[in-house]
């Protein structure tokens, strides 16, 4: 399936619209991705930076990485 193609504001919006729907993770946030080369796999983006302020960043992060690589299967980056 060809994935939609979003610049990266919009994108980091969308997850931490996700990443909002878990109470533990409401003062989480990603700030950013990373882009790279488009992969094998159709791929441009990866890594993301991530910001706790009410948690640590560990109870969060496979939350975050949960969504991120779900993202990564519907949205590149423009």
């Amino acid at each position: 399936m060809p994935r939609k193609t979003m610049p990266m504001e919009e994108l980091v919006k969308l997850i931490n619209a996700e990443l909002a729907k878990h109470d533990v993770c409401d003062d989480c946030k990603v700030t950013s991705v990373s882009r790279h080369e488009e992969d094998p796999d159709g791929y441009n983006w990866t890594g993301f930076n991530l910001q706790c302020s009410g948690v640590p960043s560990e109870i969060c992060m496979p939350t975050a990485q949960s969504i991120v690589y779900a993202m990564r299967e519907k949205y590149n980056l423009a």
